[in-house]
């Protein structure tokens, strides 16, 4: 049981650290001004912002909240791992980043009855590898007929919980929402190879390398999967947020 809440617990620190480290970053400053710009352009924010996603004239400022999941169409990058004392070995294997998870919270505005355009922050899970990402898309959207719409989006990875990519990394969308509630579409993700050369040293007497070399080659996701949002976007990830605060408090209030 307490490996479970460790495990979970992991996710919220990453996702604060993540959070955390943003403010500190040269990107802030920009992205703050350009959410506020959303914002301020508004008359009376708290009667115009909406928490579902709807055009002029029945909403000015709209909340984004979707979670989703995508599997990757792109083979997982490869890492090398050489070991040089005290046998030579090379080992080669695959990050498996087949299934990606997603959760994208920020603001909309619209501009015109058929566009509009905002900020998102973005965290991505590994599935299968318990690592976490996360940054920063702009989004536009273009309103069709029903309450449909598409979305392009683009942004960048600021942090990656793994430190097995170099940072940042990029990230772009192509979408369809149906209903106002239902995104399937194509996700693009990249992140430059990672040389680990802190387990790597040199003898002094010999010069022979002793240690381990870490390398890890530049991950170019394709990803399709869905999102959901609205309403269903926004339980999902109020509740992923309040069960990760209630078990990491749980993990740490927990006795050894």
């Amino acid at each position: 049981m307490r490996d479970r809440l460790q495990v979970l617990g992991f996710i919220l620190t990453a996702w604060s650290r993540g959070a955390w480290g943003f403010f500190r970053h040269r990107f802030f400053h920009p992205v703050l001004s350009f959410a506020l710009g959303l914002l301020m352009g508004t008359p009376d924010v708290g009667a115009q912002l909406s928490l579902k996603p709807q055009p002029l004239p029945q909403s000015t400022t709209f909340l984004v909240s979707e979670m989703g999941i995508h599997w990757r169409l792109t083979p997982s990058p490869r890492e090398t791992v050489t070991s040089y004392h005290p046998v030579f070995e090379k080992k080669q294997m695959r990050r498996d980043r087949r299934l990606y998870a997603l959760s994208e919270i920020g603001v909309m505005r619209n501009i015109h009855r058929h566009w509009a355009v905002g900020i998102t922050h973005v965290v991505g899970a590994d599935l299968f590898q318990g690592a976490f990402r996360g940054g920063f898309n702009g989004r536009v959207k273009r309103w069709m007929r029903g309450g449909n719409s598409v979305e392009v989006s683009a942004g960048v990875v600021l942090w990656d919980t793994g430190r097995n990519f170099d940072m940042p990394g990029f990230q772009m969308s192509i979408s369809l929402q149906i209903r106002n509630w239902l995104r399937p579409g194509l996700l693009m993700e990249y992140a430059g190879g990672f040389r680990d050369e802190r387990n790597l040293s040199r003898d002094p007497q010999t010069g022979a390398l002793t240690g381990n070399l870490q390398q890890t080659e530049a991950d170019k996701g394709v990803y399709l999967g869905t999102m959901i949002g609205s309403y269903p976007g926004l339980v999902a990830n109020s509740i992923a947020m309040i069960s990760a605060i209630i078990v990491y408090i749980a993990w740490m209030t927990t006795p050894d």
